[in-house]
C-alpha cells in the first residue's frame, strides 16, 4: 500500500504542478481583466471630464453671447435716447424759436400801432 502510494506521488505532484500553473494563469488573467476594467474605468471618467468641459465651454460661449446682446441692446437704446434727446431739443428749440417770433411779431404790431399814432398825431398838428 505504501508502494502504492509512493507510485501515485509523482502523478499527484504532476497534478498539483499543473493546478498551480491553471491557478497561476487564472490570477494572470484575472489582473489582465482588472487592468482591463480600469482602464475602461479610467477611459470612462476622461470621457466625463471632456463632457463637462465642453459643457462648461458651451455655458461660457452662451454667457458671453448673452453678455454681448445685452451690451448691444443697451447700446441701441443708449443711440436711441440720444436721438430722442436730440429731437427733444429741437422740438424745444422750435417751441422757443416760435414763442419768439409771436413775442417779436407782438412788439411789432405795437410799434406799428404807435407809429400810426405819432404820424397822426403828427398832421393833426
Amino acid at each position: 500500500a505504501l508502494e502504492a502510494e509512493l507510485g501515485s506521488l509523482p502523478r499527484v505532484t504532476e497534478r498539483l504542478w499543473a493546478a498551480n500553473r491553471d491557478v497561476a494563469s487564472v490570477c494572470a488573467l484575472l489582473s489582465e481583466t482588472e487592468e482591463m476594467l480600469l482602464e475602461v474605468e479610467i477611459g470612462f471618467k476622461v470621457d466625463q471630464l471632456y463632457a463637462r468641459d465642453n459643457e462648461t465651454k458651451l455655458a461660457t460661449r452662451s454667457a458671453e453671447l448673452a453678455h454681448r446682446e445685452e451690451v448691444e441692446r443697451m447700446e441701441a437704446f443708449r443711440r436711441a435716447m440720444a436721438v430722442e434727446a436730440q429731437n427733444s431739443q429741437v422740438t424745444q428749440k422750435s417751441r422757443q424759436e416760435i414763442a419768439l417770433e409771436e413775442e417779436l411779431n407782438r412788439d411789432l404790431k405795437v410799434i406799428r400801432k404807435a407809429a400810426r399814432k405819432q404820424a397822426k398825431a403828427q398832421l393833426a398838428a
